[in-house]
């Protein structure tokens, strides 16, 4: 059984047109399906891809209410459990600090009912994600100028009728979350302060404080642990193995930064930035027995590379400067040819 969308009745406070909303128990994002046709009682999270209920919210007065009530005793959709499988498809990308999706965010602060001056100054405070805001005490909140007690009181109760409670998670399935770099790609966890290649800052990640704090003070020793412990099930990983190598050199250990880096240029003999890397890597170690030969081979693969693009990139623009474009049908004519073969244009000869 599913719900039109256009058949949901008008809110009965104002009027106004309802929205299913749905405020995800996975990731924490909230997303107003103003698009949506019809659903089932379940609905998949935009951001994260879970299956959550959904309840409806006015677009005008920011009413909630709860779905209709011939959905209550459908059966939820199976979802698979999670697997462990061979290269996550794709990697969730981790959040650069001070970069904000302003339209999740706002679509969250709409749903609790706060007009846009007050959401807009919760997250000029920081308060740019669910987690954040639900774990915010009413006291808090109450005391930023433009929010004030009584939109502070709406916001905490507003979290308790959503029934806003993403399940609690160990330290140790947390460090088995693989992220990505949004700039380079580079894969991260979600505990990394930083991007190991290209130095990015990320924002936090939602986890118990308490599970922070002890990442924090292993350092760098959690950050290993997590690259060994993603290889032990997948050690033909190029992508982890080159995160490793960097973060191996980053701390001094060189001689496993150089193996790891190694292992990953035999993975992936075409990744360039790796080839980089371990370029880097072998210059640091020149005076060392052998480093020379090394060094040589990969600067001579890096330049072959070079030589290859860029004969490649000539071979094109001959090519092109070969062709021309007819301007009846706008096929590619060859320069020497006097009749376009598409449309049979007799063409004007090549200047």
């Amino acid at each position: 059984m599913s719900v039109r969308v256009d058949d949901l009745p008008a809110c009965s406070a104002c009027g106004g047109k309802v929205f299913p909303v749905v405020l995800c128990n996975t990731c924490g994002a909230v997303t107003i399906l103003r698009n949506a046709r019809s659903l089932e009682r379940m609905a998949r999270c935009a951001d994260c891809g879970q299956v959550n209920p959904w309840q409806l919210i006015c677009d005008q007065c920011h009413t909630q209410f709860p779905a209709p009530a011939g959905l209550a005793g459908l059966a939820s959709p199976s979802v698979d459990p999670p697997t462990d499988v061979a290269s996550p498809t794709p990697r969730p990308i981790r959040r650069i600090k001070g970069d904000i999706d302003r339209h999740a965010v706002m679509d969250l602060l709409k749903v609790l009912g706060l007009d846009a001056s007050r959401a807009q100054a919760l997250i000029d405070r920081g308060y740019d994600a669910p987690w954040k805001i639900a774990r915010a005490k009413e006291d808090q909140l109450a005391r930023i100028p433009e929010v004030g007690p009584i939109a502070a009181r709406k916001m905490v109760a507003s979290f308790h009728l959503l029934n806003y409670a993403p399940p609690k998670r160990t330290k140790e399935s947390v460090a088995q979350d693989e992220y990505e770099c949004p700039l380079c790609g580079c894969v991260t966890s979600a505990f990394s302060s930083d991007c190991l290649e290209c130095g990015a800052p990320f924002d936090e990640e939602e986890m118990e404080e308490d599970i922070r704090r002890a990442f924090a003070q292993e350092g760098s020793a959690a950050l290993i642990a997590f690259y060994d412990g993603r290889l032990a099930k997948r050690p033909d990983d190029a992508e982890m193995l080159y995160a490793r190598g960097l973060l191996l050199d980053s701390v001094g250990r060189v001689d496993a930064a150089v193996t790891s880096l190694d292992l990953a240029v035999s993975l992936a003999p075409d990744a360039k930035k790796i080839k980089v890397a371990q370029l880097r890597l072998q210059a640091k170690l020149f005076q060392r027995p052998g480093a020379a030969t090394k060094l040589r081979s990969t600067a001579s693969s890096l330049l072959d590379d070079v030589a290859w693009d860029e004969e490649v990139a000539q071979l094109d623009r001959v090519i092109t400067q070969a062709e021309r474009e007819c301007p009846q049908c706008g096929a590619a004519v060859p320069a020497e040819m006097a009749l376009c073969p598409s449309c049979g244009l007799r063409l004007s000869p090549p200047t």
